[in-house]
């Protein structure tokens, strides 16, 4: 599903909703949000009844709010459904951008790089085929980048890529045990996941030759969600550029809330 695509269809659901709801106005709906304490101006609403931003989660339920009570509705109201339909919509959002920016498969560049994960405690859910033991929140991925023939290769940025996001569930079994060697937070939940250097120490670039790898422990967190992902090491080399993908194994990482 394209961007353009996914967000009219959200979009669509948002103006189903206000139209059981009776129509209010954007004045209305305005107010209502006020009242909520999460305010919203009518221009911010239309953008997003009319799939030309994409709504964040605060908006959807506080604007699913808003029709419930123009609506007369009282009491607790459950979000579950449009959680999902969110979390969906932005699955379909990142996977469409990851689409578009994915480098050519024979594109390597100049680089070996060896992925291993590290202090795993695993989630045990139920996928399609039964049982999955998936890694879960502040597991470790350790990339080894070396570049084994001259010259050497500067390593301009480390882009994680969100392919899907879904629900959490499962019993987490945690592992215990830790190894530090050049680390990165990676925070997953973020619209735009990217590299934190949590010591505040050295950031992109960075420079890898045939005596001199690097080594990177990225500690990979969620809250929310069950999410696949890959990476996309961004380099140069005697005035070439390129991406290089990195999965595990030619399947996406996957990382779980617990």
């Amino acid at each position: 599903m394209s961007t353009s695509t996914a967000l009219a269809a959200f979009a669509e659901h948002l103006r189903g909703c206000r139209r059981l709801a009776g129509e209010p106005s954007l004045r209305e709906l305005e107010r209502l949000t006020r009242q909520a304490g999460r305010p919203y101006p009518r221009a911010t609403i239309d953008d997003k009844l009319q799939g030309r931003t994409v709504p964040d989660w605060g908006f959807v339920a506080a604007f699913v709010a808003a029709c419930h009570r123009n609506a007369g509705g009282t009491g607790d109201l459950d979000l579950a459904h449009w959680r999902r339909e969110h979390v969906r919509m932005l699955a379909d959002l990142a996977r469409h951008r990851e689409e578009r920016r994915r480098p050519p498969a024979e594109d390597q560049g100049p680089l070996a790089v060896t992925v291993k994960l590290h202090d795993v405690g695993y989630v045990i859910t139920r996928g399609p085929d039964g049982p999955e033991e998936v890694p879960g929140s502040g597991h470790r991925v350790r990339l080894i980048v070396e570049a084994p023939s001259m010259p050497a290769v500067v390593l301009d940025a480390l882009r994680p890529v969100v392919l899907a996001r879904r629900e959490p569930s499962g019993d987490f079994n945690p592992h215990l045990g830790s190894l530090r060697v050049r680390q990165f937070d990676l925070f997953l939940d973020e619209p735009e996941p990217r590299l934190r250097r949590p010591d505040g120490g050295d950031d992109f670039p960075f420079k890898v030759s045939p005596a001199d790898p690097e080594v990177f422990d990225l500690v990979v967190h969620t809250q929310t969600g069950d999410i696949e992902w890959v990476l996309d090491l961004d380099w140069t080399c005697a005035g070439r550029s390129g991406v290089r993908r990195i999965d595990l194994g030619g399947h996406p990482f996957r990382t779980i809330a617990h």
